[in-house]
């Protein structure tokens, strides 16, 4: 049984479709067209039709109204490719005109679909400028310089200088000048601002109109950034050289709200990296491993008014420095280590730590941990238990002490980098 071929029919349904000009006289010539070519002929193929505007929808023939502001032919081509695998031809049928979005040319040229285009409009050649893509990050930071790009699009202005400016609530925050030397060219501006207060702050670019555009409506576009109060700050010290401590860092930086400071131990009073002053102020103190002297560091004098989190790297401890000891939940008597998994003790409602992604943890790799923990904090809640050879053991493997605003948490067992690496994404997920 032959199956019927499926066509994509993006149809024009923007305001410019529907003027008016020369032969061509607007919607009316636009439904010619369509008659003319008359999908409803083609045997058995399926069509499914859509509408081009400044998104691509689900659309029927009879609903065009050249209502649509803008014209983002970019966004039908992005569509179509999604779509490889359902269809087999599709069919542009517009006047060309872009008003927004990206130049679709290149997006068009990766595609296995055959594209075919109708014309329609007027063919005149048409003069204008637009801000045709926005892109920055929609979430931003107080005390941090936030990066914001445009593409401004040209056609029939070679030789022409405009004025692009980054305006909120009417108020010019910065201006360059975009010069036109070809007689169609899309240029890129970049803005870099400072955000200062937090809260949905919205911003607009413009470029200033040249004579005879075919259009003003399109030399703007507005969009908005979600100013977050300050990033979190994070301080870890890695004592000892392992997988884990590169592992944990790179998680912390995916994270964009962290502002993260590094410092590795070379023994000693050295470290790889420049110290904090002593009176650099944290969010999270994360501790990697001990470090094999008993040593103290200014930056740490105030770790008990700290939150912390203690990764334990080897059943090796020396002498344990007493400015660590603040962050030690879980101490061990037994020197060696063992291949162990997780169980989990307490139940999901039970601790907001514990609303954490679906894993089976019988199937994570091994971690390593020396057994007989026990907390050294009585007021410490265990979240999960190490497992051994199968058995579920009374041995604490990640424990959590809450004084005040002040967390405290410790991870007896390492070996997270192979949870971090793993082919699963539960396995990634649950590290994250």
């Amino acid at each position: 049984m032959d199956i019927p071929p499926k066509i994509a029919v993006f149809l024009d349904n923007s305001e410019s479709i529907g003027i008016s000009k020369a032969d061509y006289n607007g919607l009316e010539s636009y439904q010619n067209t369509l008659n003319t070519i008359s999908f409803d002929n083609l045997g058995n193929a399926a069509i499914n039709y859509y509408s081009i505007g400044e998104q691509v929808a689900s659309f029927s023939p009879d609903s065009l109204n050249a209502s649509e502001q803008r014209t983002n032919l970019s966004a039908p081509v992005t569509s179509l490719l999604e779509m490889e695998r359902e269809v087999q031809a599709a069919v542009f049928i517009t006047d060309g005109i872009i008003t927004y979005g990206r130049n679709p040319a290149i997006s068009a040229f990766n595609s296995t679909i055959p594209i075919y285009t109708v014309a329609v409009g007027d063919t005149s050649r048409v003069r204008d400028v637009s801000v045709t893509n926005v892109v920055t990050n929609t979430t931003g930071y107080t005390n941090t310089q936030h990066s914001i790009e445009a593409e401004i699009s040209q056609t029939g202005f070679p030789n022409n200088t405009v004025n692009v400016s980054l305006e909120t609530n009417g108020d010019v925050l910065q201006e360059q000048q975009v010069t036109f030397d070809a007689d169609n060219q899309v240029s890129q501006i970049r803005f870099d601002i400072e955000l200062t207060e937090p809260g949905l702050k919205q911003y607009e670019i413009n470029v200033s109109p040249l004579p005879e555009e075919w259009t003003e409506n399109n030399n703007s576009s507005v969009f908005s950034i979600d100013v977050l109060d300050s990033k979190t700050k994070i301080l870890h010290v890695a004592y000892q050289i392992h997988p884990d401590v590169k592992a944990i860092r790179s998680i912390i930086e995916r994270d964009e709200s962290n502002e993260l400071t590094t410092l590795t131990w070379l023994g000693g009073n050295n470290f790889v990296e420049e110290v904090p002053d002593a009176d650099e102020e944290y969010d999270l103190v994360i501790i990697h491993g001990t470090p094999s002297q008993n040593r103290s560091f200014d930056f740490l004098d105030e770790l008990s008014e700290t939150p912390t989190l203690h990764f334990t790297l080897s059943p090796q401890i020396g002498v344990l420095p007493q400015q660590i000891r603040t962050a030690q939940l879980i101490s061990t008597s037994n020197r060696q280590a063992l291949p162990v998994l997780l169980h989990q003790v307490l139940g999901e409602r039970d601790h907001p730590i514990l609303e954490l992604p679906e894993i089976n943890l019988l199937e994570t790799p091994y971690l390593q941990s020396p057994l007989r923990s026990d907390v050294t904090e009585p007021q410490s809640t265990v979240l999960f238990n190490l497992r051994y050879d199968g058995v579920e053991t009374d041995y604490p493997a990640i424990a959590i002490l809450e004084i005040g605003n002040i967390r405290r948490t410790q991870v007896l067992p390492w070996g997270w980098f192979k949870l971090a690496q793993s082919t699963s994404q539960s396995h990634r997920n649950f590290t994250v």
